[in-house]
């Protein structure tokens, strides 16, 4: 498509920077977790999306880890909605939110919504498209898809400066278990 064949006084804006990964293992995927969960501070938002089994609590387990709290605390918050946790020791509150039960955008209004993506802690939320326009623009997307007995690929998008600076450094962090798959 050239410029000519845009609208006029439209724009054509680049794709969000991305970079696919592929787990092997559980372990790995909470290692990538644990790898994001170093670099997260209060008010990230991690938009987190993948079928039933495909490791999102797995991935959650690993970041809770990586900010210093116990991981084997984490569970799904399926029938809680959401789960704040903050062990003494971790170095921000971390609140998982779990949006399969919602049936329509709104209804995260009444579940802390604001209080979680607020900026008090780091927010994970599983089933992200489930809250629609309430989900910030600035946050980074994470889509696992399961590839295999084990192996999940996990496609990480940036959306703003914040989460194009975590990207980046995931993709410069040591090995953790998996492999960016070949081009």
């Amino acid at each position: 498509m050239s410029g000519q064949d845009l609208h006029p006084g439209a724009v054509l804006s680049p794709a969000p920077p991305s970079a696919t990964f592929l787990s092997e293992s559980p372990e790995a995927t909470a290692a990538l977790g644990a790898a994001l969960g170093e670099r997260l501070a209060a008010g990230d938002v991690v938009a987190l999306e993948g079928g039933l089994g495909a490791g999102k609590t797995i991935f959650v387990k690993g970041v809770a880890a990586g900010l210093g709290m116990d991981p084997d605390a984490v569970t799904s918050p399926t029938f809680a909605l959401v789960h704040e946790y903050g062990d003494p020791k971790g170095r921000c509150r971390l609140f998982h939110l779990d949006l399969y039960r919602i049936d329509h955008p709104d209804a995260v209004q009444g579940l802390g919504w604001d209080e979680a993506v607020g900026g008090r802690g780091v927010a994970l939320v599983e089933w992200a498209d489930r809250a629609g326009g309430w989900l910030p623009r600035e946050r980074l997307d994470i889509r696992l898809a399961v590839a295999g007995e084990t192996v999940r690929r996990i496609l990480v998008t940036a959306r703003g400066g914040r989460p194009r600076d975590l990207l980046g450094a995931l993709l410069e962090a040591p090995e953790w278990g998996s492999r960016k798959p070949p081009d």
